[in-house]
């Protein structure tokens, strides 16, 4: 899924967003200024998030977002262990999203 055209699209659209440029989340937590800087960023990012789901919504991908998501993910996985070892009721993954 790709909701932009480039790169360059993708960095201009969350930048100053706790994304881009990349907030260091090891800071000292203990310092206020980091806290209202973080919690700014925070704010900022749920508004940037609120508008790039009407820039996927709107762009190409609208119809398939419905699919796209951890329920979705986990449910392929499983379907895919069962196909590939249908004997076996554990799955063992180590990833991120």
């Amino acid at each position: 899924m790709s909701c932009f055209n480039s790169w360059d699209e993708y960095y201009e659209f969350f930048q100053g967003t706790i994304l881009y440029p990349a907030f260091d989340v090891r800071g000292n937590f203990s310092d206020s200024g980091d806290i209202d800087r973080f919690y700014k960023m925070t704010t900022s990012l749920e508004e940037s998030f609120a508008k790039f789901k009407a820039q996927c919504d709107g762009n190409r991908n609208g119809q398939y977002l419905q699919y796209v998501g951890t329920v979705a993910t986990v449910r392929d996985m499983v379907a895919l262990a069962d196909a590939l070892e249908p004997n076996t009721k554990q799955i063992n993954y180590y990833g991120f999203s």
